[in-house]
């Protein structure tokens, strides 16, 4: 449907949290597709993954470095979800989707502004931890024959929606005129959101007196 040759790609990123193999799984698409020149990347960052694929493919083309990028988001969170838990089956699901990125001249770049940020600090918040053993090789026998295995996604809502609600509006300030979209658990905090977001009219909001 992009009308590009598998040979003519040169990048497969795959922006995902459940690759099917612990080495990835981008070298699969690549192979898949019949991308033979292109290199395979697997990338994770979540619900920012494929934000962040476009952003790093966007790098590539831009340094000359690749022509050619497709950029593939794809998750199977009904894996790591309980199902008896109302706060999180609800909203962590399965969903793909990929678009072909390539070079052009600087005024018809498509990709008009980003903010990328981290905050380690919230992983208790947020997390789906993998419960093996950290001393697998020294455990005892009976154990060493167990695979390795995650649990089930854990999230305090009320912790991720107060730092989405203050965090949202900032990013979006930062990539404007092209602020991130937020994904299906994010979608709830919109309404928080958008009363301390400008719209693209509106100046950002002063500062208050003696703050800078």
């Amino acid at each position: 449907m992009a009308g590009v040759s598998p040979e003519d790609v040169d990048m497969v990123l795959l922006c995902t949290s459940t690759a099917d193999d612990i080495f990835g799984s981008a070298t699969s698409i690549q192979d898949g597709l019949g991308c033979s020149n292109a290199v395979g990347i697997d990338l994770t960052a979540a619900c920012s993954g494929f934000v962040l694929g476009m952003v790093t493919g966007g790098a590539y083309l831009r340094s000359g470095m690749a022509k050619t990028v497709v950029v593939v988001g794809a998750d199977c969170l009904s894996r790591f979800v309980d199902w008896n838990d109302r706060g999180t089956c609800i909203l962590f699901g399965d969903g793909a989707g990929a678009v072909v990125m390539q070079a052009t001249d600087a005024g018809d770049d498509g990709l008009l502004g980003h903010a990328m940020h981290s905050n380690g600090a919230g992983m208790a918040s947020l997390n789906c931890p993998n419960n093996s053993a950290v001393n697998k090789p020294f455990e005892t026998e009976d154990r060493r024959g167990q695979g390795s295995q995650y649990g089930n996604i854990a999230m305090n809502g009320k912790e991720v929606f107060k730092f989405a609600v203050r965090a949202v509006p900032q990013v979006s300030r930062r990539a404007a005129p092209a602020p991130p979209g937020p994904g299906p658990a994010q979608s709830p905090v919109l309404p928080g959101a958008r009363p301390r977001a400008p719209t693209p009219q509106e100046p950002p909001p002063a500062a208050p007196p003696g703050r800078r």
